[in-house]
């Protein structure tokens, strides 16, 4: 008896969970035809979902509803059996935003950043295609994007690195509203303290059109609110086999290192843009890390980014081996060297500096890089935001005297191409006083200026 009352209950359980239903159902439909199912053991979310493939059409997402309006993202569970529409659009070859066209930006009115995870803010600076600098009004500071990485711009130079920049600063500069939004789930911030967002411009989501326009990978996205978008994104961007998928830059120079005069490059700077080059010369003057390097009566900065060299001393005779040469790009104006991470710096023995004096209207561009001392200047003007002074010559000619620093972030101090302790303190001149200085040509703002390497480089009478 008990042995049958025993199975009945067993019987009566298996009832109870077939009527009851154990497991949810996840169809995946595509063109009315179920393509995959899914199961559930219980609700949450899908451990994967299919990526279907095909030759003449781009796959761009699972929906909700057959007319496509609301697209499945990572984060989202389920609880019930449910029917999601796969959605495909016409691939004929060439690059598209449809992805961004169709995103919508999320209600920020009123919201902060900081304290809310999403406001808006104004554009300080363009550092590249994936960092800027902006403010909130109240604080300035740096932001990484999230989920994207463009080639460099900067401390070296890539393949469509120059490209994705110009691209991302054009859309910022001319932007009537920009937010930063962060992941919810994104708690650390990024190499030097840097903020991670993403950041919408005028509506659109400038982390996921760059990829689009594939100028940038894919970079961490599973799991991110716009994940999948991005995702699918660059599965739409490669298949084009543009830009970083397969086309040569047609501004980046692929050649080997050449051996190269620095006054050659000078001269014909738009025939050596991003070209791997080997130079001597010798060390006229630092500016914290970096240095301004000599040769037959010509300069230019070396700019190392966050490299630091021992060979870089002034006075040093070096050569530069696999440097690159670039011509007005971030930070630095004018002709200058990059690439040191990957260059080859080797100590030749050293030379005693050439100091020269000129009226300043007998200075032009090609005067870049080289060193000057005056005696006998007056302070006419001081704009300590922008680390800049004016002083006049006893012919009544100006000239505008810069440091090259950066003003101080909340989230980044790295940056700064002068080390605080060589910084001048604008506090300790005023208009009026009359000093001396020894200085080096730059370009700043595209007028011939000034640069002092070191506070020392200054001295009040």
């Amino acid at each position: 008896m008990k042995k049958l009352l025993i199975s009945a209950l067993v019987l009566f359980s298996s009832w109870m969970l077939t009527a009851c239903g154990t497991g949810i159902d996840i169809t995946f439909k595509i063109d009315g035809e179920t393509y995959e199912t899914l199961q559930l053991d219980e609700a949450g979310g899908l451990p994967r979902f299919p990526s279907p493939e095909e030759e003449d059409r781009f796959f761009l997402g699972w929906h909700y509803d057959e007319t496509w309006d609301e697209r499945v993202g990572y984060h989202d569970t389920f609880e019930e059996s449910t029917t999601l529409y796969g959605r495909f659009m016409e691939d004929d070859g060439t690059l598209n935003t449809k992805l961004t066209d169709e995103l919508d930006i999320p209600d920020y009115e009123g919201k902060d950043f900081f304290e809310d995870g999403i406001g808006e803010v104004s554009l300080l600076s363009c550092r590249d295609g994936d960092t800027a600098d902006f403010t909130d009004g109240e604080e300035d500071f740096r932001v990484r994007y999230l989920g994207m990485d463009t080639p460099e711009s900067g401390h070296t130079y890539e393949p469509w690195g120059p490209a994705a920049s110009a691209y991302a600063c054009e859309m910022k500069e001319g932007a009537d509203t920009i937010v930063l939004e962060r992941e919810p789930e994104e708690s650390e911030r990024g190499t030097f303290g840097r903020e991670l967002a993403y950041v919408w411009v005028d509506g659109r989501l400038l982390n996921l059109e760059l990829i689009e326009l594939a100028y940038s990978y894919a970079e961490g996205v599973a799991g991110y609110r716009y994940g999948r978008e991005m995702a699918l994104g660059e599965e739409k961007a490669a298949r084009t086999g543009r830009r970083l998928y397969g086309e040569d830059d047609p501004h980046f120079s692929y050649e080997d290192p050449i051996g190269v005069s620095i006054q050659t490059l000078i001269e014909n700077p738009e025939d050596y843009m991003t070209q791997s080059v080997n130079i001597e010369g010798t060390v006229t003057a630092t500016v914290g890390s970096h240095a301004f390097i000599e040769e037959d009566g010509h300069a230019l900065f070396f700019y190392v980014g966050y490299e630091s060299s021992d060979r870089l001393q002034t006075g040093n005779d070096v050569r530069i081996e696999n440097a690159q040469f670039y011509m007005d790009g971030k930070p630095f104006e004018g002709p200058f060297l990059t690439n040191a991470l990957h260059a080859d710096i080797s100590y030749r023995g050293s030379s005693d500096i050439e100091v020269r004096e000129a009226p300043f209207d007998a200075i032009g561009f090609e005067e870049t890089g080289l060193r000057y001392h005056y005696e006998d200047l007056t302070i006419t003007d001081i704009d300590a935001e922008a680390f800049r002074f004016t002083v006049e010559d006893a012919n009544g000619e100006t000239m505008h005297v810069y440091q090259l620093q950066e003003p101080k972030l909340r989230n980044d101090t790295e940056h700064s191409l002068i080390p605080e302790a060589h910084r001048l303190d604008y506090e300790d001149i005023d208009t009026g006083d009359v000093v001396d200085i020894t200085v080096n040509v730059i370009k700043r703002h595209g007028e011939i200026a000034f640069t002092l390497a070191h506070r020392d480089d200054i001295v009040i009478e």
